[in-house]
């Protein structure tokens, strides 16, 4: 049996607990991490077209933003198991506010 396209999906924590730390949102200096109310988590999908080898990831990251460090960071690691992907198969999304 042949499948037209191979998905997979992951999650893992990637919450970060530093106490004292100021949060990311309306910029109140007294707004201090004193605990973890939500994990954070990162997400992930594969998808391939197995005839053509044709691979699109996309991670989802409970993050307010995505930098070019983060971003760089993401894409050294995935080069080390999959040196064959290409930037253009790789789609990172933020999805955390403060502010909503």
């Amino acid at each position: 049996m042949t499948y037209p396209w191979l998905i997979g999906a992951g999650k893992a924590d990637i919450t970060a607990f530093i106490p004292g730390i100021v949060m990311l949102g309306h910029g109140n200096p007294l707004n201090s991490v004193k605990y973890v109310d939500t994990p954070l988590h990162a997400r992930a999908i594969w998808i391939e077209k197995p005839e053509s080898k044709q691979v699109s990831i996309m991670l989802c990251l409970e993050v307010c933003f995505v930098t070019q460090a983060l971003t760089d960071a993401l894409w050294e690691e995935l080069q080390k198991e999959y040196s064959n992907l290409r930037r253009d198969q790789l789609i990172i999304t933020a999805q955390h506010t403060h502010s909503a």
